[in-house]
């Protein structure tokens, strides 16, 4: 590190580039030569081009916006060769002096942080330009001094445009995605760029620079729309105009020929490129002076040509450079406030969840067992004539004598007289009548006990409740946050199938959190495109099979479709003497191509038990299908099942099944159910849990227990409840190693058939895994 208040030369500028580049990482001697290579040639190249009057503003401008390393040196030495290149000796060593002066002032200020200003360089550069043009000023004419000052301006300008532009590379070899500066500065890069080309002529006919102009214009057309196409030519057209004084010529031309081929970017690229080869020659027959020839026409007819052997890869990603950037509308900031309130709501709930759980703390602090001693001693021996003997004199060995028998009577839950030393029933002159007050005091303790452990239950599980909302409320937050990754290619191509069929409105291809693509309409006239023939001709020109929409106030929503389905079958039947099984099942896919089984088993049997299991079904359900992960679910279950049972007594098993139809991975959550058995080949492997029944979660925190798994083509997967097996499974196993691709409500009904008794309710679920039709029109 240098020492304070010193300055740093050359080498020690190359060995601190990381600091000006802001990414901390250190640049190879390769790539500083490479771009250093780079600065030099095209701050020759940008010497070369001249304004109106011969002005050459834009190689000051390029060392300017190099620094002071390696990079700077080289952009000096190309600017100086260029300027005494293209200018002569007497003209170029003016911009060779300029040059040389900005160099050494970055050099002098590249430790302040002054140098780190935005307006520092180009007012430098500016002002530069303005002394060196006055020393070699002969005309001291007021149109001179104008053109001086404009000079000084453009290249001013020009410097801060180009320190955007150069941006992107400062971190390193790997470029940053370019934001609204950086492509504005890479827009004025090249059209100073197409300035300094326009001289160059083939043939002595055809300018290269008015030919890439002509050309870029034609690709923001296409690929960004008509708005961004009129655009970009209206500014490619203005820098040829500024080379050759024709006013507004070029800049008409190239704006309504960009206009037409955007507004045709729903069809093939030949129609695009035609309508603008005859729409940008008739401008150019119509408004170029005859000296002009026939080279504008050639220029914009050739552009045309060109653009269609573009590679389609590079046309998409100059979609990227010549799109708008997007701001955000009333709706989106009202989002992301919305998302703000949620994590403030959710970091207010987690402390007052810390809080309660502090105060409540995780034991039961339960009042001492040996105080049933002290109440039954103020009963029966206050009036006892050995009460001082036994109480005070020998209060030890009475204790000793007590606690012995304290053991076993708690663990009966009952006293009995042989629970006392003998020498204890010897010594008490009113052992009976002390007898029966010890058992009231131990049934009156028992009670406060079982009233202090529901109490401090409860309370856990109060706060428990702030916990459960304050994470549903961050993963909502964080859903809500959590970028969107944009395929920009697909989306693309939507917009232009949106344009050529006429409708307005806008299209969107992203992926969700979990990687899975996403097609989203909006507008009035989206629903137009949601029935079969519109997913089926969406799929077929994305390439990207799609799964029915989802339609909304409008919006409609489609899926990716995913590679896996599942064939569901369930049976059951209820106890024998009962009308109702204490049963309940269901299954549902997400949005996110996740299938959800759930079977509950309620306590008993009847309608109370179908009660009970229902209410763990629908509540599952509502949470899983607003996104909530299957612990939290299960957790915020849980609990209120706890406070629930506090009235009714109730309790459910549950079992929990989450498979992703993209990958296969499944995970099975069981909470006091019946083991699980799925089938891969020719083998069975049995699921069991754990965990205790919803409801019944003891005074500490719940463990909870995910069996996972990953599942193909051809697995079968049964989900029973404890009414179906008995003590040997083997007639389970060997029924699902006979089940060879059949119907999985057969085999759900085969399984009932094994056991006529119905001793309980009982309930099967068969899972079948299929692979889907491969294509963008496969049916659901």
């Amino acid at each position: 590190m240098a020492a304070k208040g010193s300055k740093r030369g050359p080498k020690a500028e190359r060995g601190q580039k990381t600091a000006d580049r802001g990414a901390g990482r250190r640049v190879s001697p390769l790539v500083g030569w490479t771009q250093g290579l780079i600065r030099f040639f095209l701050a020759a190249a940008l010497a070369g081009g001249q304004l109106l009057g011969g002005r050459s503003p834009f190689g000051l401008a390029m060392v300017g916006a190099s620094g002071a390393d390696l990079e700077g040196f080289a952009a000096l030495l190309g600017a100086v060769a260029g300027y005494l290149l293209s200018r002569g000796l007497e003209e170029g060593l003016r911009y060779a002096a300029c040059s040389i002066l900005i160099f050494s002032v970055a050099f002098a200020f590249y430790d302040l942080k002054l140098y780190q200003k935005r307006a520092f360089m180009p007012l430098v550069t500016g002002a530069l330009c303005v002394v060196t043009g006055l020393v070699t000023l002969v005309d001291r004419t007021p149109d001179a001094a104008a053109a001086l000052a404009a000079e000084a301006a453009a290249a001013g300008l020009a410097v801060y445009a180009f320190r955007a532009a150069f941006s992107l590379w400062n971190s390193g070899e790997e470029p940053k995605e370019p934001g609204a500066r950086q492509k504005l500065g890479l827009i004025a890069l090249g059209l100073c760029a197409l300035i300094s080309l326009a001289r160059l002529k083939l043939l002595g006919l055809i300018s290269v620079g008015r030919l890439c102009a002509a050309g870029l214009s034609l690709c923001a057309g296409w690929t960004a729309g008509p708005g961004a196409g009129a655009a970009v030519g209206l500014g490619a057209g203005l820098a040829m105009d500024l080379t050759s004084g024709w006013a507004g010529s070029y800049a008409v031309s190239y704006a309504l020929a960009a206009l037409a081929a955007g507004l045709l970017r729903a069809h093939r690229r030949g129609v695009g490129a035609a309508v603008f080869a005859l729409v940008g020659s008739a401008a150019a027959l119509r408004g170029w002076p005859l000296e002009g020839g026939m080279g504008p026409v050639y220029e914009v007819a050739l552009a045309a040509l060109l653009f269609l052997l573009l590679p389609r890869r590079l046309l998409d990603q100059a979609a990227v450079l010549f799109a708008p950037e997007p701001r955000p509308g009333r709706g989106q900031l009202l989002f992301q406030s919305a998302s703000r309130r949620l994590r403030q709501t959710a970091d207010a709930l987690d402390q007052v969840f810390s809080a309660l759980r502090a105060a409540f703390g995780d034991a039961d602090n339960g009042e001492d067992p040996s105080v049933i001693y002290d109440r039954c001693a103020n009963r029966v021996c206050a009036r006892c004539s050995l009460r001082e003997r036994c109480w005070q004199r020998d209060y030890q060995d009475t204790y000793d004598l007590l606690n012995a028998a304290l053991g076993p009577m708690l663990e009966r839950r009952q006293a009995r007289a042989e629970d006392f030393p003998q020498r204890f029933r010897d010594k008490c002159c009113r052992f009976g009548a002390f007898l029966d007050a010890v058992n009231e005091e131990l049934s009156a303790h028992l009670l406060r006990r079982r009233y202090q452990r529901q109490v401090s239950q409860s309370r856990r599980a109060l706060a428990g409740q702030y916990g459960d909302m304050a994470r549903l409320l961050q993963d909502t937050a964080a859903a809500m946050a959590a970028p969107v990754s944009v395929d920009e290619v697909r989306t693309r191509k939507l917009r232009q199938f949106l344009a050529g069929r006429e409708l307005s409105c806008r299209g969107l291809v992203f992926a969700d959190p979990r990687g899975r693509l996403q097609l989203q309409l909006d507008g009035w006239d989206a629903k137009s495109l949601a029935d079969e023939s519109g997913r089926r001709a969406l799929g077929e020109l994305l390439d990207l099979p799609l799964a029915p929409a989802v339609q909304g106030d409008n919006q409609v929503l489609f899926g990716q479709l995913e590679p896996l389905t599942a064939l569901a079958g369930a049976a059951g039947r209820p106890r024998r003497g009962q009308s109702v099984s204490g049963d309940a099942f269901t299954w549902f896919k997400s949005q996110s191509g996740a299938l959800f089984v759930l079977l509950c088993d309620g306590m008993g049997s009847g309608p109370q038990a179908r009660e009970e299991s229902e209410l763990c079904v629908k509540l599952l359900e509502k949470f899983l299908l607003a996104g909530v992960s299957a612990q939290n679910a299960l957790k915020t279950l849980d609990q209120a099942l706890v406070l629930r049972g506090e009235e009714t007594g109730g309790f459910s098993t549950v079992d929990l099944l989450e498979l992703d139809l993209y990958t296969g991975r499944g995970a099975l959550y069981k909470l006091g159910s019946a083991p699980s058995y799925l089938k891969q080949g020719g083998t069975v492997k049995c699921l069991s849990g754990h965990a205790l029944p919803a409801g019944l979660s003891g005074p500490l925190p719940r463990r909870w227990e995910a069996l996972e798994f990953q599942v193909g083509p051809g697995d079968c997967l049964v989900l029973v409840t404890d009414g179906v097996l008995d003590e040997d499974d083997r007639w389970l196993r060997e029924a699902l190693l006979a089940f060879d691709n059949g119907s999985p409500a057969a085999l759900a009904e085969a399984l009932m058939a094994h056991d006529d008794q119905d001793r309980d309710d009982k309930t099967a679920l068969a899972l079948r895994l299929g692979l889907r039709e491969s294509g963008p029109a496969a049916q659901v």
